[in-house]
């Protein structure tokens, strides 16, 4: 009962045209340096990875991530927006990136699908290796898993498989927006 009632409130919601689940996508607001509602890897006074950057697709800022050298350890900017409420069906995240790669360094999207119970059920990753002087658009299509209720959407840089980051390397995100299409109920004939 209580999950049908979840689901009728959701579809209620998208039908009434909010389409972008989630906040501050556009990356307009920032707080103390910090973009709102994202989740970052910042460590204050110590060293910021993630930043606002007037560089942009679209609005007035962006989000910047890139790596720097903290001990000998290089570090990734990171941002993170959790318990984003979904229903199973068909997700679509899309937006703008400009990537500066050292390395072969990429961009790196990652999804986990969660379910009533907070365990992942699934994870879809995807990987942004266009380096440009430009931003990119880019479209990530993915269906989630019945059982899915919340999703956490995580944004960074990676390295090659086997190789260390590399300093110089960052990303810019902007104007994303994440939507789900409810699955149909009405099997195709």
């Amino acid at each position: 009962m209580k999950a049908a009632l979840y689901s009728l409130v959701f579809a209620v919601t998208m039908l009434m045209g909010e389409r972008n689940l989630l906040k501050n996508g556009d990356f307009e607001k920032f707080v103390g340096g910090e973009p709102q509602n994202w989740e970052t890897n910042n460590i204050p006074s110590m060293l910021v990875v993630v930043s606002s950057s007037t560089v942009s697709s679209s609005g007035k800022t962006s989000v910047r991530c890139e790596v720097k050298n903290l001990s000998g350890t290089m570090m990734a900017g990171l941002v993170r927006q959790k318990n984003i409420p979904v229903v199973a069906g068909d997700l679509q995240l899309s937006g703008a990136y400009l990537l500066k790669s050292v390395g072969k360094d990429a961009g790196f999207v990652s999804i986990d699908v969660k379910s009533k119970s907070e365990s992942t059920i699934a994870t879809c990753e995807h990987y942004l290796t266009r380096s440009s002087s430009e931003f990119v658009p880019f479209t990530l299509n993915t269906r989630l898993p019945s059982g899915a209720r919340t999703i956490d959407l995580v944004l960074t840089l990676i390295a090659p498989e086997g190789e260390s980051l590399h300093e110089g390397s960052y990303i810019h995100f902007d104007a994303l927006e994440l939507s789900v299409r409810p699955a149909s109920t009405v099997q195709p004939q």
